[in-house]
């Protein structure tokens, strides 16, 4: 299990334990959830995106879906790009690092199939 806090200026800190990936995180972001704040976690090793869902009380898991399929070997770094409404996810295989964007439809559910547009840069 891992923990993620939520630390809120004036001195509020707020720990939630996830249990899903059970390998140890190699990213995080943060993005807009359905008026809330959603958080998609990474694994080095188990190569899936775990999706939670903030409402600002409680944290929860909302959607496991796996990651693209590329025959990537670890799972790097994650981040949101607010601009682009998109990720950026860095994965390596072999000895060659990737980033690749990815365009996540929401509305259509979390499923292998509703993975939008994934545009690798070498």
């Amino acid at each position: 299990m891992y923990s993620i806090y939520n630390f809120v200026p004036g001195g509020t800190t707020n720990r939630f334990i996830i249990s899903e990936p059970s390998y140890q995180l190699s990213g995080l972001a943060v993005f807009p959830c359905n008026g809330n704040l959603g958080v998609v976690v990474t694994s080095y090793n188990v190569h899936q995106f775990y999706f939670y869902e903030y409402d600002g009380s409680t944290l929860t898991h909302f959607g496991t879906v796996p990651c693209p399929s590329m025959g990537q070997a670890q799972s790097y770094g994650l981040c949101y790009a607010d601009s682009r409404g998109t990720f950026f996810w860095s994965w390596a295989k072999g000895s060659a690092c990737y980033l690749s964007e990815l365009d996540i439809d929401f509305d259509a559910g979390l499923t292998h199939d509703t993975w939008g547009s994934i545009k690798a840069q070498f």
